[in-house]
């Protein structure tokens, strides 16, 4: 018979020696993280107790708003996203806390479903552009960028704006309401400016998602800090990230204008080093969050809240994180080696190190496990035949082995603790204790990633060969209610086949659909008040031109007014009761709220009223303001601005007047003027249509209008 202990004990023998090999590599590792710790701390010390400024941390909410806001675009790649691109970009546009930018959303030309959903967004929100890549999906996010490059270009030369930041998002993104405030406060100092990630918390069995929280607050409260304090070198996370248009100009022009790599699948990682290499400045900010819009609907947290930083779920089964990060460690290891190199600064050299050491520490630290397992087994078979063999004697007599046990033992628990206390600090004491039995789980995980990138990199004989492998997202649950006009199916059933055909047929110019159906009684500007009141959750209002004028003109700046279609109602001096006609979104309240110093609630009206408010309040021109106030209060509904007339008659496309409206402020707030100055409009043509907008909005003065088409 084959003598199974001998076999035993030689498999053993030989383990014992894996053991020390490892065991040294994993000490080596050990200290390497021990410095990373050891500069953290000394940090906090120096913070806490001599009272010297924190290089890890900066403060500065509270000057936010005296920046003026520089124009920003944002950037949304999506591909695939149907479901989760229209929450995101809806909830983003309405709860953003600044006013001077624009997004962009990447799609692809055979991805209907996801353009359609965008399609929809683009008409609640202007300052929403819908680009179309030039080649059919998938091919990667580096190329849909490429493309959402050229579209903010063009829109840059239509709209005569440049844009002083470009901003990365992906399609799961929750943002800070104040994270582009800080980036247009930073923007003078840095090229080049990322914040912290921080996923969604998630339930204590899903161990695969809850694995992402544990290693994002280690690596984006001790570990990015620590590397820019250290190196004044920054990685991109792909997502909160944001370009100075100096450094955007920079990647053009040293890559023929491909500024994103298409050869990569980290681009945001390649990206940071080819602009360190370029000499931008970058930073990496973690800042306190005051936000006050609320976004309890999407899960932030108290402790989440304290930090401007990206929200997102990250992947809860096994096999899509195993590709999610197979992806990421073929980019920066393998792809990142290939186009990066090493560098001539030693301490640069220490962190593409650290970087590319995965390739090693997934599989050291698995088989590690491993290691311990039989070990484990070893022991449970000695406890329960105490007479037996006794493998574990070579183990325990040896000295080296046991400096090394404790050696790694004691950076084992440094590591634990360390990832509960960073856990911790943002997610609290429950899923503090559930990271440390996550780092098994996080081990295999990594394993597996490293296995499959290795796998791919050598079928495909080249690392750039490797295709993108898109991850599956999910955005949070948001309260869903009809919103916009689109909520009139509710009011009128079947309005979509029967009266859009009979009002495009009357005259599509002549009126919106929402004046065709009133002035058909299809409806009335009662009932389309009502529906929107309800779906906004606030009351209806109605009251007299006259009665409002002194209250509104000395309550709220008339730029606010104009801007956001609003007027003051009633006054105290710690509250504001507005009127609008449409729904307001808590961005819009936040920042009248922020600009008038009092609490603002509002009240839903009827259509036309607050339009025609405004321009008897703030036109200039007495003689209209008198007619204005001749217009008969059923025939309201058919007043509009100026900018609606322009975007109604087509004179000039929606997105430029979002863009010459986000424009708008104290010292500017006459959008024709603005259009001018931006040679949008000649002062003749200004002139010309002022005067045709002013006919069609006083009765019995169109004719009067049609007598004198070429008056220009």
């Amino acid at each position: 018979m084959p003598d199974y202990a001998a076999w035993i004990a030689t498999y053993y023998f030989a383990l014992k020696y894996i053991f020390i090999v490892v065991a040294v590599v994993m000490l080596a590792f050990g200290i390497d993280d021990l410095f990373i710790d050891l500069v953290y701390w000394w940090d906090r010390i120096k913070t806490r107790v001599f009272k010297c400024n924190s290089d890890l941390y900066i403060d500065t909410p509270e000057d936010f708003p005296s920046k003026k806001e520089k124009p920003l675009a944002i950037m949304v790649p999506a591909w695939m996203e149907a479901g989760v691109i229209g929450k995101m970009a809806e909830l983003m546009a309405g709860s953003i806390d600044y006013e001077n930018y624009q997004i962009f959303v990447g799609t692809y030309p055979n991805d209907l479903d996801t353009q359609a959903e965008v399609d929809r967004v683009v008409l609640r929100h202007p300052n929403v552009h819908k680009v179309v890549c030039g080649h059919p999906g998938p091919t990667c996010k580096s190329d849909c960028l490429n493309n959402i490059l050229e579209a903010i270009s063009s829109f840059e030369t239509e709209a005569k704006v440049q844009f002083a930041g470009y901003i990365l998002h992906d399609s799961e993104d929750v943002i800070d309401p104040l994270e582009l405030r800080l980036f247009n406060f930073h923007l003078d100092n840095y090229g080049f400016i990322q914040i912290p990630v921080y996923p969604f918390a998630r339930r204590w069995n899903e161990l695969t998602a809850g694995h992402y929280l544990d290693e994002f607050a280690e690596l984006h409260t001790k570990d990015v800090p620590v590397r820019k304090m250290l190196s004044g070198q920054v990685p991109s996370a792909g997502v909160g990230t944001c370009f100075r248009r100096d450094a955007i100009n920079k990647l053009a022009e040293s890559s023929d204008n491909l500024v994103f790599n298409t050869d990569s699948l980290t681009e945001d990682y390649d990206i940071a080093f080819r602009l360190h290499e370029l000499g931008t400045k970058q930073v990496f900010l973690r800042c306190p969050s005051p936000s006050a819009v609320s976004t309890d609907n999407v899960g932030w947290d108290d402790n989440a809240r304290k930090t401007i930083c990206i929200r997102e779920y990250f992947p809860e089964t096994l096999s899509t994180a195993i590709r999610q990060k197979s992806r990421w460690i073929t980019g920066i290891i393998f792809q990142g080696y290939r186009s990066i190199g090493w560098k001539s600064r030693a301490i640069l050299n220490y962190f593409l190190w650290r970087d590319r050491r995965g390739a090693i520490t997934n599989i050291w630290g698995f088989t590690g496990l491993f290691i311990l397992f039989n070990l484990s087994i070893l022991w449970v078979y000695e406890w329960i035949f105490p007479n037996g063999y006794r493998f574990l004697t070579d183990f325990s007599s040896d000295p080296i082995i046991k400096g090394l046990v404790y050696a790694n033992l004691t950076f084992l628990v440094s590591r634990l603790f360390h990832r509960a206390y960073f856990t911790g600090k943002y997610y609290g004491k429950t899923q503090a204790i559930l990271s440390i039995p996550r780092v098994i789980w996080s081990n295999l995980i990594n394993f597996c990633a490293c296995i499959r990138a290795i796998s791919q990199v050598l079928s495909t004989g080249d690392a750039r060969r490797v295709r993108w492998d898109k991850t599956t997202h999910i955005f949070p649950e948001v309260s869903e209610r009809i919103v916009g006009d689109n909520a009139l199916a509710e009011l009128i059933p079947g309005y979509e086949d029967t009266w859009e055909r009979d009002w495009k047929a009357h005259d599509s110019m002549e009126m919106t659909f929402l004046q065709y159906l009133i002035f058909s009684g299809k409806t009335t500007s009662l009932e389309i008040a009502q529906l929107r009141a309800r779906n906004a959750k606030v009351e209806v209002v109605d009251f007299s031109l006259n009665d409002i004028y002194d209250t509104s003109t000395e309550s709220i700046p008339s730029y606010l007014a104009i801007k956001y279609s609003v007027v003051c109602l009633e006054a105290s001096p710690s509250e504001l009761i507005l009127a609008s006609e449409h729904e307001l979104c808590p961005a819009t309240l936040a920042i009248i709220s922020r600009k008038t110093k009092r609490q603002v609630r509002y009240k839903i009206t009827k259509p036309g009223k607050v339009t025609t408010a405004i321009l008897h309040l703030y036109s200039g021109n007495s003689e209209f303001s008198a007619d204005i106030l001749r217009i008969p209060d059923e025939q309201l509904y058919l007043t509009c601005s100026f900018k609606e007339y322009l975007i109604r008659f087509k004179k000039i496309h929606p997105s430029i007047i979002a863009q010459a409206t986000a424009e708008i402020d104290s010292n500017n707030q006459d959008i024709g003027k603005i259009l001018v100055s931006k040679n949008v409009l000649s002062s003749s043509e200004l002139t010309f249509e002022q005067f045709k907008y002013n006919s069609i909005n006083l009765p019995g003065k169109k004719e009067e209008a049609e007598r004198t088409h070429d008056y220009a």
